[in-house]
């Protein structure tokens, strides 16, 4: 799960340089995910909500099965 935050950081960071906004919000999700994995279910999942509500008016709906599964596993 570390591993998947730090990647999740970069992806931000290097997606946000670059103007791809879809993929800032795919990154969001994937450290929503780890966060919440780490024992931080609250904040992992409200950052998972946050991504993947602003991930549907960026752009179009990629991983529409992927991430929500993400989102259940971090409430459960």
């Amino acid at each position: 799960m570390a591993t998947t935050r730090a990647h999740a950081d970069v992806l931000m960071i290097l997606a946000a340089e670059q103007g791809f906004g879809l993929r800032v919000e795919q990154g969001r999700v994937l450290r929503g995910w780890a966060i919440a994995m780490q024992r931080h279910a609250a904040d992992g999942v409200a950052k998972i909500h946050e991504g993947l509500e602003t991930q549907h008016s960026v752009g179009p709906k990629s991983y529409t099965r992927y991430f929500p599964s993400l989102l259940m596993e971090a409430c459960v």
